[in-house]
């Protein structure tokens, strides 16, 4: 029914409701992901992301359902998108994830900055039809991009290998 629910097991016998999920898309809130290292619980619907944290039985928007994007003129659009496919990095601070407006026929893969709230898009991840990029977190919290090449003739498959600088202003900086 949408409702997600918290209980501290130390203090209280009975569930406290923490968020009942946007009803025009009660689906998003089977995408719940854990945090690798802390009691937060994050998720996504119709609305944006959102995140619990079960220490103080709380929950907040990490991030609206807009997003702005860059125009062929040189400005910026605001436009409604979904999120989805949750991957938490391995400090739990960073969330890897899918970016994809409501009507655009592309998607691409973004970063969710959990201790600031930022999403970075991940360079050359947009995605018009099949699958030209696919990320993943490698065990030391780098990001390691893999690319078909699918513009070269022959396409030649590619890596990329990007480093999580939270203090920088790009955030991933690709490493040489």
């Amino acid at each position: 029914n949408g409702l997600i629910y918290g209980i501290h097991l130390d203090d209280s016998q009975y569930p406290h409701e923490l968020y009942a999920c946007n009803d025009a898309d009660t689906a998003k809130c089977d995408l719940l992901q854990w945090s690798p290292v802390s009691a937060d619980l994050l998720w996504s619907d119709v609305d944006g992301i959102w995140m619990a944290d079960f220490e103080d039985i709380s929950v907040s928007q990490v991030y609206s359902n807009t997003i702005q994007v860059a125009d062929p003129d040189g400005g910026e659009e605001e436009i409604d998108v979904t999120f989805n496919s949750f991957r938490w990095s391995p400090n739990g601070r960073f969330v890897l994830m899918d970016i994809v407006p409501s009507n655009y026929g592309v998607r691409w893969q973004g970063i969710l900055d959990t201790g600031s709230g930022r999403i970075i898009q991940v360079p050359e991840t947009y995605d018009f039809s099949n699958q030209d990029a696919c990320a993943t977190w490698t065990e030391n919290g780098s990001l390691l991009v893999g690319h078909s090449g699918g513009v070269l003739d022959p396409p030649l498959p590619y890596l990329d290998l990007w480093n999580i600088v939270p203090t920088s202003q790009e955030i991933l900086l690709l490493e040489e």
